[in-house]
């Protein structure tokens, strides 16, 4: 997974190491004190430097999303050479990957707590969709949709992933959940070819 950016603060060193730890251990019945011990710090400083195990944990996920959309913003929006079909399984590719099985676990751990508690994850919840509907659409949008179309186009590619990721990390079913995805982006191709000859004609 990539890393953060340029020299870090003792924050961000101390937030890495919570990441690595919490994507190993996960959230159940966190305790502050017992992550502190883990990281062999006090959870005095946890509190210092995140106010709250709630603001400290959506902090974790925010740092993971951050990264992700850092790496795909990088790695797959600006390939001009791939076709919208390859930018999109690329996409897709890198979220059902095993590397991505650990935040798998612990974005949905988190996500279940902050249905019940939405006030306390705000952090977490805000932009949890529209960040990845916003890169995904510069993809469709740079194919030939327009805003709203791509806008669309982007919100059914990124709830398909999610469940086809959910498929896959629950049933190991990975070749029929890849028929799947690779169904839509057939369609999606589709729709482009259709509507690139309607503009040629």
């Amino acid at each position: 997974m990539p890393g953060s950016r340029g020299k870090k603060s003792k924050r961000d060193v101390l937030l890495d190491k919570i990441i690595d730890q919490l994507m190993t251990s996960g959230i159940s019945d966190l305790s502050l004190r017992e992550l502190a011990s883990q990281l062999d710090t006090s959870h005095r400083v946890l509190l210092y430097h995140f106010g709250s195990k709630e603001e400290l944990i959506s902090e974790v996920v925010q740092e993971v999303r951050h990264r992700e959309k850092s790496h795909f913003v990088d790695s797959v929006v600006p390939n001009n050479q791939a076709s919208t079909g390859q930018a999109l399984t690329a996409f897709y590719d890198h979220n059902v990957s095993e590397a991505m099985r650990p935040y798998f676990h612990l974005f949905y751990e988190v996500w279940g707590i902050a249905q019940a508690n939405p006030d306390a994850y705000e952090k977490f919840l805000d932009g949890i969709v529209s960040v990845w509907v916003d890169s995904l659409s510069e993809i469709l949008l740079r194919a030939g949709y327009g805003y709203e179309d791509a806008r669309t186009r982007a919100t059914l590619v990124l709830a398909a992933m999610r469940g086809l990721q959910l498929d896959i990390f629950t049933t190991g079913e990975k070749e029929r959940a890849d028929r799947a995805f690779d169904a839509l982006v057939s369609l999606i191709e589709a729709e482009l070819s259709q509507r690139s000859a309607r503009n040629d004609a």
